[in-house]
């Protein structure tokens, strides 16, 4: 690839990995993850330094998780949230969606007391939807998964 396209490649993922991780630990592990892929495909080191400072140093502003969790800066003993999103749930659009969303709205309080999410307690669930797999996109993508 040319110059310029590499560098979007590098910056792109950077910010895909900012924005589907909320914990700084599963960040840097993303970072340590993209600089080996980088760095295996013989990509400039100078390139992958220079993005990865940039995209790091901009997470808390402009590259945000959409998961739901706030961003912490770890610096120091305190942590301190920059933002919240909410919480969003993320379900499969199917013929069981409703059922799950009842489900899912009744037992919320009891589900936050079994599980780490405990500091989204009084954060009002937001559900959306995503398309579920097709027969088409199944085969199409190899996946032995049931349909």
């Amino acid at each position: 690839h040319p110059l310029y396209s590499k560098k979007n490649i590098v910056k792109g993922q950077y910010i895909r990995a900012c924005r589907m991780t909320s914990r700084d630990e599963d960040f840097e592990i993303e970072k340590r993850l993209l600089r080996k892929m980088f760095r295996t495909r013989k990509y400039p080191d100078d390139l992958i330094d220079k993005t990865e400072t940039e995209v790091t140093e901009r997470r808390p502003s402009d590259f945000k998780p959409i998961l739901g969790l706030p961003v912490f800066d770890t610096v120091g003993p305190v942590k301190k949230a920059h933002d919240n999103f909410g919480t969003v749930l993320i379900l499969e659009y199917n013929a069981c969606a409703k059922m799950v969303r009842q489900t899912i709205d009744k037992e919320w309080d009891t589900f936050l007391a079994f599980t780490d999410l405990e500091k989204l307690k009084n954060e009002k669930l937001r559900i959306v939807y995503k398309n579920s797999s097709n027969l088409k996109l199944l085969l199409k993508n190899g996946t032995n998964q049931e349909v």
